[in-house]
């Protein structure tokens, strides 16, 4: 029972996918490719930059960005393995195209094609609509606790605010964030640097520059006032708590508060606290990340930095079971899609050294059984995320996956599979 299902199973993948031509086949310009052109899911900008995503290609293990600026070539921005990319290098006025191929896992050789349309975005500013609004007067750009807060004069008829920032005199101004209010507080902030912030007045969807911008900016060191007068402090520890992760560090003589900046996964420093202790508790953290964390003295209002910081900080990885002692803590839940599209099914655990397995039953057994690796019709077997070709033959199909750490192992929730015509 357990062979027949399986036979079953991988025959009408087989046959759905040579119907549909998921498999290799030769193209129009007579070249042999050995996978097909990802499917582009979406490019949108957002929090000044692009953001694109595809579908995921069975037998894939590495995929190419391009890019092109106002319908001219197609230009290389990167190789990786991951679904999407983000792109900061835009600017305001700007259309972009993109489009995806899939790359040999050295990124050396093409082994599909690619989407010739791409998908196109046009980065807010540089257009206007026929609503003139007055440019926002910058007010000031100021240290605070967590950041700079930048802050302007509003304007009536203002639906909403662009902030923009830059590093220096004659670098580009990039997108930074959106504001309904006359203010603006930047956590993505390194002490020491000198940042430059400008503001205009947005549609209501964000799309469309409303007013110009003070081309000038108003700028703003990081910890302008640090003279090293207290010492850096010296970070004790970073360690797994509660659900949670604290830090610690040494005293240092004159301090009336300390601020503590995060790093998640090796990304930027980012404002988390300013406190009077010691420690820190940091609760909004996830399972399985990596974190670093740092700490320098404030002033008593927080608004100036008095001393410098570690710049590697103190690394932690969280490794503390989910709610209840679970070692699953996101299970996977029930899919629907149309025929011939993939879909899939995610499931993490906490700890180091896991194992996955996914398994399938049949509508029509009581059995499970371990899924194979196929190309372009099962994926990520043996990983946190399942890919499966969907056919109309796998409609109400169930799924779970068995994950083990070395010294125990736990399934998953069973979730299913419908699939619509």
């Amino acid at each position: 029972m357990k062979k027949t299902a399986l036979r079953k199973a991988l025959a009408l993948l087989l046959c759905a996918a040579l119907c549909a031509g998921l498999l290799p086949a030769a193209f129009a310009d007579g070249t042999q490719y050995q996978l097909p052109a990802p499917a582009l899911g979406g490019a949108d900008y957002l929090n000044g930059g692009v953001l694109l995503s595809w579908n995921y290609v069975m037998g894939a293990t590495a995929y190419g960005v391009f890019r092109r600026t106002d319908g001219g070539p197609w230009r290389g921005l990167a190789a990786l393995t991951s679904l999407s990319y983000r792109d900061e290098a835009v600017e305001p006025g700007v259309t972009y195209s993109y489009t995806v191929c899939c790359l040999s896992g050295d990124g050396r050789s093409v082994l599909s094609p690619f989407d010739e349309q791409g998908l196109s975005v046009t980065i807010p500013g540089g257009r206007y609509t026929a609503q003139q609004l007055p440019t926002p007067v910058l007010v000031e750009a100021k240290n605070v606790s967590r950041g700079v807060q930048v802050s302007w004069e509003p304007v009536s008829g203002a639906n909403k605010y662009g902030i923009f920032r830059r590093t220096g005199v004659g670098e580009p101004w990039r997108g930074l964030a959106q504001s309904l209010s006359a203010s603006y507080t930047d956590e993505a902030v390194v002490p020491g640097v000198t940042y430059l912030y400008t503001v205009c007045c947005l549609s209501g969807d964000g799309q469309f520059f409303q007013s110009a911008y003070d081309e000038s900016g108003i700028s703003v060191t990081v910890g302008a006032s640090v003279s090293e007068e207290l010492r850096a402090p010296v970070l004790l520890e970073a360690k797994n708590v509660d659900r949670a992760v604290q830090v610690s560090w040494e005293p240092v003589s004159g301090a009336a508060q300390y601020g503590v900046f995060r790093s998640t996964e090796g990304g930027p420093w980012r404002g988390l606290a300013a406190v009077a202790e010691t420690s820190y508790i940091d609760t909004g953290v996830e399972p399985d990340t990596n974190y670093s964390y740092t700490v320098c003295c404030l002033s008593a209002d927080g608004s100036r930095i008095l001393s410098r910081y570690d710049e590697n900080g103190r690394s932690v990885r969280t490794s503390w079971l989910s709610e209840g002692g679970a070692l699953v803590y996101v299970q996977p839940t029930d899919t629907s899609v149309q025929q011939m599209t993939y879909a899939s099914f995610t499931a993490r655990a906490a700890g180091a050294g896991l194992s996955y397995s996914w398994e399938m039953q049949a509508k029509d057994s009581a059995e499970w059984y371990t899924l194979p690796e196929i190309a372009w019709l099962i994926g990520g077997v043996n990983t946190d995320t399942l890919i499966i070709a969907a056919v109309l033959g796998l409609d109400g199909y169930s799924f779970r996956c068995r994950i083990s750490d070395g010294q125990r192992a736990e399934y998953t929730k069973s979730v299913m599979l419908r699939v619509t015509p």
